[in-house]
């Protein structure tokens, strides 16, 4: 197992629907609400929430994550379970 040698770190962030420019260049605001409505907050996250969560991932912080997949998803996954 060489990557345990040479200590890899491998994490995903797996947003869910986000306010962009590239968002609001191709949806009308009628789609982003909808979008909004699939979550558990009923919003569209913030490009500062994915930042975040992937700065925290880079950090000391998170130095015994490995192999985690993060939803930063305003609770989609779960809405949906239900």
């Amino acid at each position: 197992m060489n990557w345990l040698k040479r200590k890899y770190v491998s994490n995903i962030v797996s947003p869910g629907p986000i306010q962009t420019p590239g968002l609001d260049s191709v949806a009308p605001p009628e789609a982003v609400a909808y979008l909004a409505s699939t979550t558990a907050l009923q919003r569209v996250g913030t490009a500062e929430e994915i930042a975040g969560t992937v700065l925290f991932l880079a950090s000391d912080g998170a130095a015994y994550i490995n192999g985690a997949d993060i939803a930063v998803d305003g609770g989609f996954i779960q809405y949906h379970l239900k």
